[in-house]
């Protein structure tokens, strides 16, 4: 074995079945993007492992959105953060089965998952999602975390 540290780690953790979570979210949108009347939630909260857990964002998108990117940051414990950017029009059509142009208006998406608490370390994670649209105009940023405790 390779790294015999990572696989007790995993073993910890698959057998620790009792976690508990303390989770949040909300937006950090600067007040002149183009996505108004911001409100993203998750249910249930907390979660719970083994069950489907739903994130969603509502408001109003104030002109269309041909292209764009998400620029996501995560942090978990000391780890360096991780970056990545993603185009947003595929992200869009593979979650929310939505495609581009998004036209101006009143939107709502949402993404659900199970959760498996097999394959997570316990600890406090916590990131931020920017949206840019085709223009490189911030149409949504939020941000959010869970402490994991087992």
């Amino acid at each position: 074995m390779q790294n015999p540290l990572l696989f007790i780690i995993l073993l910890i953790v698959k057998c620790n079945a009792e976690f508990q979570f303390k989770c949040w979210a909300e937006s950090c949108t600067k007040p002149n993007s183009l996505m108004q009347n911001v409100k993203v939630n998750f249910y249930p909260n907390p979660p719970v492992e083994g069950q489907k857990i739903t994130g969603e964002l509502d408001g109003t998108i104030m002109e269309k959105v041909t292209s764009g990117r998400v620029f996501v940051k995560a942090f978990f414990k000391n780890f360096p953060p991780l970056k990545e950017t993603y185009d947003f029009c595929y992200l869009l059509s593979y979650l929310d089965k939505m495609q581009c142009p998004l036209p101006a208006g009143d939107v709502h998406f949402n993404y659900s998952t199970f959760l498996k608490t097999s394959s997570i370390l316990p600890g406090n994670y916590s990131g931020t999602a920017t949206i840019t649209n085709q223009m490189n105009d911030e149409v949504v940023c939020l941000k959010g975390g869970c402490e994991i405790t087992g």
